[in-house]
């Protein structure tokens, strides 16, 4: 079964029937059975259930790719733990998406 939910954020846009970003998120990292996509702007230090849960899933043998905007310019503490990650799983598929003049700004999690 697959499924397409629109969510949003910031509490003008969470009305009756719309759902935030955050605890959907949460739900579908908590139930992957094979693979993780994730897209992102920045993750900052303050994410830490977030990066919990990627680490979960890396540590049951989750298949995960991160394309993540310019490395280099995340926290440090975000970027140590990803580098950390890509050298100790072998199916840690980190992406910098470092282009000149270009911005991912996107925020997509895919999973399964």
């Amino acid at each position: 079964m697959s499924s397409i939910k629109i969510l949003a954020t910031g509490s003008d846009f969470l009305k009756e029937g719309v759902r935030g970003t955050g605890p959907v998120i949460e739900e579908l990292m908590e139930n992957i059975d094979n693979e993780l996509h994730i897209l992102a702007y920045v993750i900052s230090e303050h994410a830490e259930k977030f990066l919990g849960l990627i680490e979960r899933a890396l540590e049951s043998g989750i298949k995960t790719t991160l394309v993540i905007n310019n490395l280099q310019k995340q926290d440090t503490y975000v970027r140590d733990k990803l580098l950390k990650w890509k050298s100790k799983f072998r199916y840690f598929n980190l992406v910098d998406f470092n282009r000149k003049e270009k911005t991912l700004h996107a925020k997509v999690v895919v999973v399964d």
